[in-house]
């Protein structure tokens, strides 16, 4: 019995006119898959799926329908994506769609489905200047409120079985503290009570987790100790005090290890419900350069605090904020 192929990457029909032989093995399917996946990423903040979405969703299917997971390649993506280009989709619903994929994949391959996460070997869309995302100090506002439970005017507060939306217990303060410091997410949901200085209101980061092989210390503002602050306090009444600071707050883990995928799309739910547009973590860090390039504080501080690999995006931050200051000296 051959074993089935996927759709030729040339092709662009909905569906194959003859469903494929089921393989031997536990192989899963994209028909199979992606409503697993749709479950996985809507049921943390009960945020459902919006328009664009779904019709990504659906696009997939109609391509890789009857596919396994495990036969899609980097150059099945690649086309993919190309194909979208063709059709004339913009730079920023292709990127949209790029991320969507990577995170499909990235829990594919963490739940076994397939052997290698094939997105890993394609680069990315070229994205425009504009899809640089960054808040102002409203619209950090706005987020934290969400993540807390307060939900602005207007905003889909109910799932498709009218459950509200719920923001997980750790996401406030995780949020708050990333904005206030502009910490990577990683260093972040590593973080250990032993370098929390409660005291001293510090944060430090090791050498051995940085990119720079030097210690970063941040100092933390009133709001920032008060959320952590505010953990311990509860994580106190269990039996066992778990060592990582957000793990206290109900972070999700892993294999042991602090989920990330699951924390970066419960973010970008949320970004949503506050009617953001969607940056996740990126744009909590690029906000906080913000903050800092509104601050004066130099930007080759900034990007070293930041433990940033390119500081390029920081750099158009500033450039930014110095624009937007520009027409204001001109007028004195």
């Amino acid at each position: 019995m051959l074993s089935p192929r996927p759709l030729p990457r040339d092709r662009s029909s909905t569906l194959p006119t003859r469903k494929p032989s089921q393989p031997t093995g536990n192989v899963l399917r994209m028909r199979d898959a992606v409503p697993e996946f749709i479950l996985m990423l809507t049921s943390p903040t009960r945020v459902p799926l919006d328009r664009q979405e779904g019709a990504c969703f659906s696009r997939w299917l109609s391509r890789w329908m009857f596919s396994p997971v495990s036969s899609l390649t980097a150059c099945d993506i690649a086309n993919y994506l190309k194909s979208r280009e063709q059709d004339g989709a913009s730079q920023r619903d292709i990127a949209r769609e790029e991320r969507l994929l990577r995170s499909f994949f990235r829990w594919a391959h963490r739940r076994g489905i397939c052997p290698a996460d094939p997105t890993s070997k394609i680069d990315g869309p070229d994205a425009p200047e504009s899809v640089l995302v960054f808040w102002s100090e409203e619209e950090e506002r706005r987020l934290l409120d969400v993540c807390r439970g307060e939900f602005p005017p207007g905003a889909q507060v109910l799932d498709a079985i009218r459950r509200p939306v719920m923001p997980p217990p750790y996401m406030h303060a995780l949020v708050l503290v990333c904005l206030r410091t502009g910490l990577r997410i990683n260093h972040l949901l590593a973080l250990e009570w032993g370098q929390v200085d409660l005291a001293r209101g510090t944060l430090t980061v090791p050498a051995q987790q940085t990119l720079n092989r030097r210690d970063i210390v941040v100092r933390l503002d009133d709001d920032s100790k008060q959320a952590i602050a505010s953990i311990l306090r509860k994580a106190k009444d269990s039996v066992v005090l778990p060592r990582r600071v957000f793990e206290a707050a109900g972070l999700p883990l892993w294999n042991g290890r602090p989920d990330e995928l699951t924390v970066s799309n419960a973010l970008s739910r949320l970004e949503r419900v506050a009617q953001l547009p969607e940056g996740g973590f990126d744009a909590l860090r690029l906000t906080h350069a913000r903050r800092a390039a509104s601050g004066g504080v130099p930007l080759a501080k900034s990007i070293e605090a930041g433990d940033w690999e390119d500081g390029t995006a920081v750099q158009r931050v500033y450039a930014s904020v110095e624009a937007r200051r520009e027409p204001k000296s001109s007028s004195s």
